[in-house]
């Protein structure tokens, strides 16, 4: 008897994509028609809470049976994600609700508060689960080793749609760098070699000073628009501490993460920003890079720096996929680089790719 044959990866996951369409096709056309309920006349005629009953049933009950029908049902979708659909569905009306009739939404909204922290600690345990496995079997290989990259993984293995999964790890990343590194130290392989990147860049001294200037703004933007509206003040400082969390997770990315020669391959990353993992026998060859120097546009080239021009300019025999900001990926045949140490990289990786050939 033969075993059945599993789907690949790619048909799942395009699955999964096609029904969360047609879910949100089916969700502005409920939503829409609340919309217009909740503004009619006849709405305002119903007895007590009738009306607002109505809303909530119909977005945090039928809406997440419609999620469930739609798309748990027919994909790999956990059936845990129905929580954050009725959420979502409480929210919604809480928004759609006229004034005076959202005490009702405002007790669901308290009543989901347990089912929404036991999903934030099982998607926390999957990830730390798929986190220790992906470590366990990632050996000496630089890329799979690097904290980012297993992150990313897995969370791609409990977020079924790719595009979400990357934009959800890249900002947990950035999160556990700022919060949770503070006396960590870059991973090298046994056998590699790193060589930084932001000593002498003056990137450090940039992204510092415009942290600061943003915590000034912030606390005068926050005394002037607290006249007018204390939530708009306090919803525009918080974003401008998490924009300051997100300077210090960035620059924490840089230090932890530089620019790695292993035997096998050369791995270049700037921060958070991009990574590419180059074999030594695609490297053609390392020139000087000279002006006018390549435009950050220009196609199948990547400049693997924050700032400033590049020192060197690595090309490659073939294409080779490079990963950038929220997991938007290319093809790169031309790699533009700098270093602290501009003459001891460019010795080694001469050496590695001699010793390669």
């Amino acid at each position: 008897m033969t075993e059945p044959v599993a789907p690949p990866a790619s048909a799942t996951r395009d699955r999964a994509l096609r029904a969360l369409a047609h879910f949100a096709l089916l969700a502005i056309a409920l939503i829409a028609t609340e919309r217009w309920v909740t503004r009619s006349a006849r709405f305002f005629e119903l007895p007590g809470d009738v009306g607002a009953l109505a809303v909530i049933f119909d977005l945090a009950i039928c809406l997440p049976l419609v999620y469930w029908w739609v798309v748990v049902r027919r994909s790999n979708v956990h059936v845990a994600t129905v929580v954050p659909v009725i959420a979502l569905g409480v929210a919604t009306a809480m928004l759609l609700l006229p004034d005076g009739h959202r005490d009702v939404a405002r007790w669901a909204r308290y009543a989901l508060l347990p089912a929404e922290l036991a999903v934030v600690w099982w998607g926390v345990r999957r990830v730390r689960a798929a986190m220790a496995a992906s470590r366990a079997t990632s050996g000496d290989d630089e890329a799979s080793a690097d904290p980012f990259v297993r992150l990313r993984q897995s969370i791609r293995e409990v977020v079924p749609v790719r595009g979400i999964a990357d934009v959800v790890a890249f900002e947990c990343a950035l999160l556990y760098y700022a919060l949770f590194t503070v006396r960590s130290l870059p991973h090298i392989p046994p056998g590699a070699r790193a060589f930084t990147t932001h000593r002498k860049s003056g990137v450090v001294a940039l992204l510092l000073m415009g942290a600061v200037i943003a915590v000034v703004e912030a606390a005068v933007v926050h005394i002037l628009v607290q006249r007018w509206s204390p939530a708009l003040a306090w919803a525009l400082t918080i974003l401008s501490i998490y924009g300051v969390v997100w300077v210090v997770g960035f620059l924490q990315a840089l230090r932890l993460r530089p620019i790695v020669l292993t035997p096998r391959a050369l791995v270049v990353r700037a921060g958070m920003l991009s990574v590419v993992e180059l074999p030594l026998d695609a490297i053609a060859r390392i020139v000087p890079a000279t002006f006018p120097y390549p435009d950050r546009g220009t196609p199948e080239y990547l400049q693997a720096m924050v700032s400033g021009d590049p020192q060197f300019l690595i090309e490659l025999d073939r294409s080779i996929r490079a990963e950038g900001v929220y997991g938007r990926s290319r093809t790169v045949r031309l790699v533009g680089l700098a270093v602290d140490e501009p003459a001891e990289f460019r010795s080694a990786l001469e050496s590695r790719m001699a010793a390669r050939s």
